[in-house]
C-alpha cells in the first residue's frame, strides 16, 4: 500500500515553507490542474480537490499547527474536516484579490447568471460555556428578507415586469478587465440597471408599498439546539426554510458559534479551558480547600495539602469542556493561582522568625557595614498587578470559591 501523501509534498513545497511560497505553489498548482484546462479528466479533478485541501489547511497557522504535530487525525479531533463543497470558494478568494479567476470561474462566465434562489443567512450566535456544555436550546434573531405582499414580489403595481436589457434576463453583467500587456481577465458584477433582478419595472408603475424592490427587511426569531460540546465557530448549526424568501421558497440559515466570553473560565484549546484562583498567603503556604463550581453545574471541592508555587501551570483533570465527538470524554482544566499581597502585611514585623524558621542562617540586616556598596531602594508602585480581596473565614473550613 502506498504511503499517503503530505500536505506539504502535494503542493511540493518544504515544512519550513512561509505563507508566501505556500500561496506561490498553490496557484501554479491549481492553474495547471484546473479542470476547465484538463478537460474536466477525472484526474485533474482529483488532483485539484487535493491541492485545494492541501492549501486550506497550510495556509491557516492554526489548522497547520495542529496537522504539524498531530496529522489528519487531529484536525478531525478538533472539528476540522475539509468539505470538498469549499473548493470553489477557496479557489474564488484567493484570486479575489487577482482581479479574479484566469479562468473565468469554474465553467466560465458565458452561462452564468443571477440565481433565483435566496441566499443563505450566516449569522454568530455567542453561547455561554455551559450553553455549549449541556447542548442547549436557545434563541437568536436575524434579519431577513420577505416579499411584499402588495405586489407579490415583482415590485410593480400591475405585476408587470420587463426582461432587463441590459443584462438580459441573467442579473449578471460581464467586464473584460486589462491587467498588465496583452494579459486580460473577466469579471463579473451585479447588473447596475436591475440591481441584480434579471427585469426592470416603468416608473410610473412602481409599487408604493416597496419602492418598486419587491422585499422588506424584517426581524425574525429562530430558535435552535446547541450540539453539545460544539468547536466553536467550525461547526455551524443550519436551519432550513427560516432565511431569505425567494420565488420558490426560503433560503437556509446558518449559525456559527463562538464561545461568550466567560466570568471566570477562558478558552485555553479546545476542549481544553482556564481559570485564575486567588490564595491568601496561609492557603498558599500551607494548603486549602475551596468549593468551586464548575461549567457543569456541580460543586466540586478542591483541596491540595502541598505548597502552590504561584504563576506555575496546574490542572484539574477531565473537567473542562466535553467533547463534541466523544462525549464520555472532557478536557482539562488549567488553573494559575495568585497570592494575595495584602496577606503580606501580617508578616512584616515577623521577619526574624520566619527567617530563622525557614533557614540556617542567623538573619542579619546589615550586610553592608563599611559602607561600600551604594544602596539602592526597591520602591513600591501603587496599584499595579493587585489582587486584593478580603479573606474573612479562616476557621479552617471549605471556603466558598469566587468560581460561582
Amino acid at each position: 500500500m502506498s504511503k499517503e501523501q503530505s500536505y506539504y509534498d502535494i503542493l511540493k513545497i518544504e515544512k519550513s515553507a512561509d505563507q508566501k511560497a505556500i500561496k506561490k505553489a498553490y496557484r501554479k498548482l491549481i492553474i495547471k490542474w484546473h479542470p476547465d484546462k484538463n478537460n474536466n479528466s477525472k484526474e485533474s479533478e482529483e488532483k485539484f480537490k487535493k491541492i485545494s485541501e492541501a492549501y486550506e489547511v497550510l495556509s491557516d497557522e492554526k489548522k497547520r499547527n495542529i496537522y504539524n504535530k498531530y496529522g489528519k487525525d487531529g484536525l478531525k479531533q478538533k472539528g476540522y474536516e475539509f468539505d470538498p463543497g469549499d473548493i470553489g470558494n477557496i479557489f474564488k478568494q484567493f484570486f479575489k484579490g487577482s482581479g479574479g479567476s484566469p479562468f473565468g470561474g469554474f465553467g466560465g462566465f458565458d452561462e452564468e447568471e443571477q440565481s433565483d434562489e435566496p441566499e443563505d443567512i450566516q449569522t454568530l450566535y455567542e453561547a455561554t460555556l455551559e450553553e455549549a456544555f449541556s447542548g442547549e436550546t436557545v434563541k437568536t434573531s436575524i434579519k431577513r428578507q420577505t416579499k411584499c405582499k402588495k405586489c407579490s414580489g415583482s415590485g410593480s403595481k400591475s405585476g408587470v415586469t420587463t426582461k432587463c436589457s441590459e443584462c438580459k434576463g441573467k442579473g449578471i453583467v460581464h467586464r473584460l478587465i486589462q491587467l498588465g500587456p496583452g494579459m486580460f481577465t473577466k469579471q463579473s458584477m451585479s447588473c447596475d440597471k436591475c440591481n441584480g433582478n434579471k427585469f426592470t419595472v416603468k416608473a410610473d408603475d412602481i409599487c408604493n408599498e416597496c419602492k418598486g424592490q419587491g422585499i422588506f427587511s424584517e426581524s425574525h426569531t429562530i430558535e435552535f439546539s446547541i450540539p453539545r460540546g460544539v468547536v466553536p465557530e467550525r461547526q455551524p448549526v443550519e436551519i432550513n426554510g427560516e432565511g431569505n424568501e425567494g420565488p420558490y421558497g426560503r433560503s437556509n440559515v446558518i449559525i456559527f458559534i463562538r464561545y461568550k466570553k466567560h466570568p471566570v473560565f477562558t478558552e485555553v484549546d479546545y476542549p481544553e479551558l482556564g481559570t485564575q484562583i486567588e490564595l491568601d498567603l496561609a492557603e498558599s503556604i500551607c494548603g486549602f480547600q475551596k468549593i468551586i463550581k464548575l461549567i457543569d453545574g456541580e460543586k466540586y471541592l478542591l483541596e491540595t495539602t502541598e505548597p502552590i508555587i504561584p504563576g506555575k501551570n496546574y490542572i484539574i483533570k477531565n473537567k473542562g469542556m466535553v467533547m463534541y465527538n466523544d462525549q464520555d470524554k472532557r478536557g482539562n482544566i488549567h488553573v494559575k493561582f495568585t497570592v494575595n499581597t495584602k496577606s503580606f502585611d501580617i508578616i512584616k514585623n515577623k521577619r526574624k522568625e520566619l527567617w530563622e524558621m525557614l533557614t540556617d542562617e542567623p538573619f542579619d540586616t546589615n550586610k553592608n557595614p563599611d559602607k561600600k556598596f551604594e544602596k539602592l531602594i526597591l520602591s513600591n508602585v501603587k496599584n499595579e498587578h493587585s489582587t486584593h480581596s478580603d479573606h474573612d473565614d479562616h476557621s479552617g473550613q471549605p471556603q466558598e470559591c469566587c468560581i460561582q
